[in-house]
């Protein structure tokens, strides 16, 4: 469908539409939405916006970010930086993604940004975490982009797709751990270490930042820290570090502190290149 006149066009034309961009592509039916004149226009049932205003759109295909995929109804259309300079924007509705089947986003909407570095962007939407034995969260989690290196507006440099949150709660192994976290789906060498060894698999990793951690009922804090944990079926493992401080009157004690977990019935072996043993470790 279309119109045409003196000042523009307008209307609607269907096709398949590939992109090809650093860190992700796709191939798919796609409707173009095209309004060249400078007034509003509803042609078959479409409003279009005053133009100049293009934007391709498609329903239920897959977007491939790497080894990971989206599956919802995504909206292509120019975009106007802050800077003055132009860029593509994906508006992305009904977005399902999964991490394995620790971290799964439904519902998702948001808005993803295409750059020279790539692709960046995060949305929101109902996260469901599964998570073994007594370990919870409190706070919000949301699905996080960036393909390119450098960071782009309050995402830190990648590439990374993850279901992350700032600033929540995780209890584990009767602690609290306050923090940045993200859950990311990796390729794990298994216990010898090596790529190709013969027992690669996937794995879900959560990794922590801006960590918060107090023990002994206050005595003992770790602050700023950072790390990363496995999540395995049976428990989760790994191990964080901080800066430490010891709450005790008239003692005075500052240093770095290294905390490692396992709250699996046996020991870790991964490529973090450590062996957890079950329970908690302050080195």
């Amino acid at each position: 469908m279309r119109w045409a006149s003196s000042s523009g066009v307008a209307g609607r034309i269907t096709g398949t539409l590939g992109f090809d961009v650093t860190g992700f592509s796709f191939s798919a039916g796609l409707g173009l939405a095209i309004n060249t004149s400078p007034v509003a226009r509803t042609v078959g049932g479409a409003d279009l916006p005053a133009g100049p205003y293009v934007r391709f759109d498609a329903t239920n295909i897959t977007l491939k970010i790497g080894d990971a995929e989206l599956l919802g109804d995504f909206s292509f259309e120019r975009a106007t930086l802050a800077d003055g300079t132009t860029s593509t924007a994906i508006a992305a509705r009904n977005v399902h993604f999964a991490v394995g089947t620790v971290a799964v986003l439904d519902g998702g909407r948001g808005a993803l940004l295409i750059t020279a570095g790539g692709l960046a962007g995060r949305l929101e939407g109902s996260v469901a975490l599964h998570l073994p034995g007594d370990a919870a969260f409190t706070g919000t989690f949301a699905l996080a982009v960036n393909t390119g290196h450098a960071a782009v507006d309050d995402l830190p440099g990648g590439p990374y797709v993850r279901i992350a949150a700032t600033g929540v709660k995780l209890t584990i192994a009767g602690q609290t751990l306050e923090g940045d976290f993200g859950f990311e789906q990796i390729t794990s060498f298994g216990a010898d270490g090596r790529a190709g060894g013969g027992d690669d698999s996937k794995v879900t990793r959560l990794a922590l930042a801006n960590l918060n951690i107090t023990l002994g009922g206050g005595v003992l804090t770790v602050r700023d820290g950072s790390g990363t944990l496995l999540i395995k079926s049976d428990g989760i493992a790994g191990d964080f570090g901080g800066t430490i401080a010891l709450n005790v009157p008239n003692v005075l004690f500052t240093g770095t502190l290294r905390v490692q977990v396992n709250t699996t019935p046996g020991e870790v072996h991964d490529t973090f290149d450590e062996i957890y043993e079950a329970g908690w470790r302050l080195e």
